[in-house]
């Protein structure tokens, strides 16, 4: 599977949070351009939307504290174990976690 979300939240979980920023800029940026040249309704395209849109909102949520819209809280679950280890190394603050805790 080219585009595993959870190979994706397994890589974020061990990185700083300025790694995470680093990294995850470039991806999305590469992820865009991939999105392009991928064929609509295929097994492919399902697979790099929902990677794509994992990668969005946690871009967004680490540079906003906000949980991007229209997603709730529920909607954040899979990046939990990420925000748990940026809360645990002390790179953020742990409100960060309770915002997208259910």
């Amino acid at each position: 599977m080219k585009y595993d979300v959870s190979a994706f939240i397994k890589k974020y979980s061990v990185l700083n949070a300025g790694q995470i920023l680093k990294d995850l800029t470039v991806e999305v940026t590469n992820l865009e351009t991939a999105w392009r040249y991928v064929k609509a309704n295929t097994t492919e395209y399902r697979e790099l939307e929902i990677y794509k849109d994992c990668a969005d909102s946690l871009l967004f949520y680490l540079n906003t504290r906000v949980i991007p819209s229209p997603k709730t809280a529920h909607d954040m679950q899979a990046l939990v174990p990420i925000i748990k280890n940026l809360v645990d190394r002390g790179e953020l603050s742990k409100t960060m976690l309770d915002k997208i805790s259910v």
